[in-house]
């Protein structure tokens, strides 16, 4: 948004007078999915600009910029640029106007009736703050067939961060979630009480 009013390209964007800062979320490689039209994973609508909120990796121990850990009502988590425990983004925030994230590709295996198998594959390592020593932050999500999503998150961290976990929290704003005894999945009814949907997920290194 910062670079959309600065850069002039579009004659009906007249600068930060077109916008109405501090609605924006911290949610850089949130996704939503109605499986056939029901809600599974959605957004947890609006609400604190707080990462968490948006089905978005956060990371842990929290690292402020200036190196002190500090408690808030994120702690000990931390989340993407901007996003603190207020009601407005922080865009006053000089690193938060250049945080950025990219889509590597997108691409999907049938036509405009039948999608098929559908890839999108976002960099967003530029939407955290530097002082968490992320290299690279990857998220790719993969529908396998109408009713299965993958989705699979990439994380590299540069030799001297002190991240120890990354966390996903996924919502679904009508019904709540249950984890299962394994403690390695959750499931959630449909509305009419007849279909249930799960989520499982695992770890190739580390939590």
């Amino acid at each position: 948004q910062d670079r959309l009013a600065r850069a002039g390209t579009w004659p009906f964007i007249q600068g930060w007078r077109s916008f109405n800062p501090g609605h924006e979320h911290p949610d850089q490689g949130s996704f939503v999915f109605y499986p056939r039209g029901r809600p599974f994973i959605t957004s947890s609508l609006y609400g604190p600009k707080m990462t968490q909120l948006n089905n978005v990796l956060v990371f842990s121990p929290a690292v402020p910029p200036d190196g002190r850990r500090r408690r808030d009502c994120t702690w000990p988590l931390q989340g993407q640029l901007g996003g603190t425990c207020d009601k407005w983004l922080d865009y006053k925030d000089p690193e938060t106007h250049d945080m950025a994230a990219d889509i590597v590709t997108a691409s999907s295996s049938g036509g405009e009736r039948d999608l098929g198998m559908a890839l999108m594959l976002g960099e967003y390592s530029g939407s955290y703050s530097p002082a968490l020593g992320l290299a690279s932050v990857q998220r790719a999500t993969v529908l396998l067939s109408p009713d299965v999503l993958l989705v699979v998150d990439t994380v590299a961290l540069r030799p001297t961060s002190e991240l120890a976990a990354a966390h996903a929290f996924f919502h679904n704003n009508q019904r709540p979630f249950r984890l299962a005894d394994d403690g390695r999945s959750a499931w959630v009814h449909d509305e009419d009480g007849r279909h249930t949907r799960t989520v499982t997920w695992t770890a190739s290194h580390g939590t």
